[in-house]
C-alpha cells in the first residue's frame, strides 16, 4: 500500500497534479491564519516572521515564529477540524480510509480507524474516536494505535511546518504513506496473540468529539481546545531543549577533557549516518541527515525541521535531501512524545495504564521505523 500510494503521488501525472493542487491549496488556505495573527500580534511582527526577518536566535529564539505563525495556524486549523467533525465530513473520510485498510491489511476496525484518523489529527486526538473501545482492546491493538500516533504528525502541526518552508505535498504524502506502514510495522513488532472484539468487519459508530449545536459553536470549541495543545507544545519544547542544551554542554566539556572536540548531536549523527545512507541520501549529505535524524528522536521533529530549514537556507542540503528528510522526519516519534501519548491514553483508559506504559517505547521505535520506510520508498522513486 505504501508503494501504491507512492507511485500514485510521485510517478503518475494525475497523482502529482492532485497532490500539487492539494499542497498549493492547503498552503493558501492555511495562510489565512496570518489575518488573525496580524490582528493579535501586529503587522510588523507578522511581516518579519513571514519574510524571514527573524532576530538572532540567541537573543529571541523562535519567539516570533511561534507566536506569529505556529500558534495562529494551530488555532485556525483546530477550529476547522472541529467544524468538519460537527458537519460529519471527516467521519465519512476516515471511515472510508479505515475500511480500505481493514479489507486490505486485515487489521481490526478500531486500530484501522485510529490509524486513518492520524492522517488528519494528532496522536492525542485520533484515539478520541475510539475512546469507548480502548478498555477492551488487545495489547497488539493498543500498540498499533500508539505506533500510528508516532508515525504521523497532526494536521495543525503539519500546517505550521508548511509555514516553515517544508514542501506541502510531500508532508501530506508522508502522512498518507506512513498510515499503512505504521500498522504493518506494529504487527511485526507486537503480533496479535489475543482474540480481538473488533475484527468482524462490522461498522462501528464514531463518537462525536464535541456536542456543538452549530458550526459557530464548533469553531469556538475547536479554537478553545487548541489552547492546551499550544501550551503543551511550548512547555515541552522549553523543558526538553533546556535539558538537552545542559546535557550537550557537559558532554562537550567532558569530550574536550580527552581532546575530542565533538557534541553529542554530532556523535549520534555519526551513528545515524548508515540509516541516512539507506534512505537514499547522497554520501556527502549523510552526516547532515544523520544529525537531523538524531535531533528528531532525541528532541523532537520541530527542532529537526527548524535545523533542516536552516541547512537548506545555508546551502548545505540539496533539494533531494530536503525532500527525503521531509518524509523521514514526518512523525511524532521522539522521547518527549512518549510522555504526551502515555498521559493522553492513560486519561482515556486508566485501567490500561500499566499496559500502555509497557508498550510506549516499543511503539515509538516502531513509529520511527515506519517513517524511515516511507522515506526509503520516496528515495527509490524520487530522481532528484
Amino acid at each position: 500500500m505504501q508503494y501504491v500510494f507512492a507511485m500514485l503521488i510521485l510517478k503518475t501525472s494525475p497523482g502529482q497534479q492532485l497532490f500539487d493542487f492539494v499542497g498549493d491549496k492547503t498552503t493558501i488556505f492555511l495562510s489565512y491564519a496570518r489575518k488573525g495573527g496580524v490582528f493579535v500580534f501586529g503587522e510588523v511582527v507578522m511581516n518579519g516572521a513571514y519574510e524571514g526577518d527573524v532576530p538572532d536566535e540567541h537573543r529571541w529564539g523562535y519567539a516570533i515564529w511561534c507566536f506569529s505563525i505556529f500558534i495562529p495556524v494551530l488555532v485556525y486549523f483546530s477550529a476547522l477540524v472541529s467544524i468538519l467533525f460537527h458537519l460529519g465530513v471527516l467521519q465519512v473520510i476516515i471511515q472510508g480510509i479505515s475500511k480500505i485498510m481493514f479489507y486490505t491489511m486485515q487489521t481490526s476496525v478500531v486500530e484501522s480507524l485510529s490509524a486513518a484518523g492520524n492522517i488528519f489529527v494528532g496522536m492525542t486526538e485520533a484515539p478520541l474516536m475510539i475512546r469507548p473501545f480502548i478498555p477492551n482492546m488487545t495489547k497488539s491493538e493498543l500498540h498499533a494505535v500508539m505506533t500510528g500516533g508516532f508515525a504521523t504528525i497532526a494536521g495543525g502541526v503539519m500546517a505550521a511546518y508548511i509555514g516553515m518552508g517544508m514542501p506541502a505535498k510531500h508532508l501530506i504524502a508522508a502522512s498518507v504513506m506512513s498510515c499503512p506502514a505504521a500498522l504493518a510495522i506494529s504487527k511485526l513488532v507486537y503480533p496479535e496473540r489475543e482474540q480481538s472484539n473488533y475484527t468482524s468487519g462490522k461498522k462501528i459508530t464514531m463518537p462525536k468529539m464535541e456536542n456543538s449545536k452549530n458550526f459557530i459553536e464548533a469553531a469556538t470549541d475547536g479554537a478553545s481546545k487548541s489552547i492546551s495543545l499550544c501550551l503543551n507544545i511550548v512547555v515541552i519544547l522549553i523543558a526538553f531543549i533546556s535539558f538537552y542544551a545542559c546535557f550537550q554542554t557537559w558532554f562537550h566539556y567532558l569530550a574536550l577533557c580527552v581532546n575530542w572536540d565533538i557534541t553529542f548531536t554530532e556523535l549520534i549523527g555519526y551513528i545515524f549516518v548508515p540509516f541516512a545512507w539507506m534512505l537514499g541520501i547522497e554520501e556527502d549529505q549523510c552526516q547532515h541527515a544523520g544529525e537531523l535524524l538524531a535531533t528528531k528522536i532525541l528532541i523532537n521533529e520541530y527542532v529537526a525541521y527548524s535545523t533542516l530549514s536552516a541547512k537548506v537556507s545555508a546551502g548545505l542540503i540539496t533539494q533531494r535531501t530536503h525532500v527525503l528528510m521531509t518524509y523521514a522526519l514526518c512523525g511524532f516519534g521522539n522521547i518527549g512524545s512518549m510522555g504526551i501519548q502515555l498521559g493522553a491514553l492513560s486519561v482515556m483508559a486508566p485501567e490500561r495504564k500499566s499496559d500502555l506504559a509497557k508498550l510506549v517505547f516499543s511503539s515509538m521505535l516502531a513509529g520511527t521505523v515506519a517513517c524511515q520506510m516511507t522515506a526509503c520508498i520516496a528515495g527509490i522513486l524520487i530522481d532528484a
